[in-house]
């Protein structure tokens, strides 16, 4: 989930000749930092804030710090560890407290809002605000999700959509039906590098095109910009003109706007411009040659913390109970967008060493559970060929080999 920033920073401090990081990881499944990590504790992710809560409550006793009380006075416990595990969670507590002002916690982005809240009180705490948690203001606003988009065409007051990129009919999530909601729309144009699932909708074994397909210019072949994690702005360069005549994003929606066909350089240039306060040969050169402009990132803000919400937050979580499903995406063809490319399939998983295929990986306690027989070999813990799990979840059912 990291900027790269942030990962060679974090890397930079993991040679032993020097004062080396100590990295605590809680994961529900074996991942690449937790292969790193100095200390591991194996987690429900379900579980993971009540690991979060216990870490908080130990941090509040230990700091005397009244927000962080508060927060968890309202969270919910209904976990109960091993002495192992409270050990494990009385020692990464110690650690954090021992680096007051130079130690950080991180939360995966799946956590709910409850969980996420209560890490930034511990942070606070901690006194990482303005140390290792810096706050930038950006211009960016909060926008709609996908799922609050499909409400919208669900309820009929969607007439045109244009999709920039992605697949939303293959990747969005099954129960937004995104496939179904694009065929009710007037027009749909679809910007993208393949005619997909989303440029060909395929629904109750009828055919249902885009109403318009224009082809995109890969990143390579298109001028563009962005922001940094700090708000500063970046430049993408293209190595070659686009072979096939494709368009990039900025192009097409300058086109939407204006009506004009622009060249995608001219309208890096004239945001450049504006953001530089002017443009000569000089300072377009330099923003080109160190792929950023200097003095364009967001100036820090100070931070505090406002316990009172995030207390109410923390009131109305609810953790789940039973056997999880967690989604992960893969190592090699993300969510699926990459699964037509051969040469990535081919790639080992960088856990598992799979290939080519996918698995439910799930723990030799509830395999034993649910009356699966697994074996050791090659030092791999896998079930016999053939042994198969049927995953039903709200209506849907998915067939899958277990390991």
């Amino acid at each position: 989930e990291g900027t790269l920033e942030g990962i060679r920073a974090f890397s930079k401090r993991r040679s032993p000749e020097q004062n080396m990081n100590r990295l605590y990881v809680v994961e529900n499944r074996y991942t690449v930092t937790g292969g790193m990590a100095d200390h591991r504790l194996r987690m429900q992710a379900g579980k993971v804030g009540a690991v979060a809560r216990q870490l908080a409550e130990y941090i509040g006793g230990k700091t005397g710090d009244e927000a962080l009380k508060s927060v968890v006075g309202n969270f919910s416990q209904t976990t109960i560890f091993t002495a192992e595990q409270g050990q494990w969670i009385a020692e990464a507590a110690n650690d954090l407290i021992a680096k007051k002002g130079a130690a950080l916690v991180l939360v995966g982005y799946r956590q709910p809002a409850a969980v996420q809240a209560l890490v930034h009180s511990i942070n606070a705490a901690l006194g990482a605000l303005g140390t290792t948690v810096v706050g930038r203001k950006t211009s960016g606003k909060p926008g709609a999700t996908i799922a609050d988009l499909s409400k919208e065409m669900a309820a009929g007051s969607v007439k045109t959509l244009i999709i920039l990129g992605g697949n939303p009919a293959f990747n969005a999530p099954a129960d937004l039906k995104f496939a179904k909601l694009i065929r009710g729309l007037q027009t749909v144009i679809r910007h993208g590098l393949y005619e997909d699932e989303t440029s060909l909708v395929v629904e109750d074994g009828t055919q249902h095109w885009a109403s318009w397909h224009v082809p995109a210019a890969h990143y390579l072949e298109a001028w563009g910009d962005g922001r940094a994690s700090d708000n500063s702005i970046l430049s993408q360069q293209p190595m070659i003109l686009p072979l096939f005549g494709g368009w990039s994003e900025i192009q097409l929606l300058n086109f939407i706007l204006t009506g004009k066909k622009s060249d995608g350089l001219d309208l890096v240039q004239a945001t450049f411009k504006q953001i530089a306060r002017g443009i000569d040969a000089e300072s377009w050169t330099k923003f080109l040659h160190d792929g950023f402009l200097a003095g364009s990132e967001a100036k820090a803000e100070t931070l505090t913390l406002n316990a009172a919400p995030i207390a109410d937050l923390a009131a109305a979580h609810r953790p789940s109970e039973g056997i999880e499903i967690v989604f992960a995406p893969c190592a090699k063809v993300d969510d699926g967008r990459h699964a037509n490319n051969g040469w990535l399939q081919e790639l080992p998983d960088p856990i598992t060493k799979q290939t080519w295929d996918n698995a439910a990986l799930i723990s030799p306690a509830t395999a034993t559970r649910l009356g699966l027989e697994a074996k050791q070999g090659n030092g791999v813990f896998a079930f016999d060929n053939g042994t198969w799990l049927s995953i039903q979840v709200n209506g849907a059912t998915l067939d899958i080999p277990a390991v």
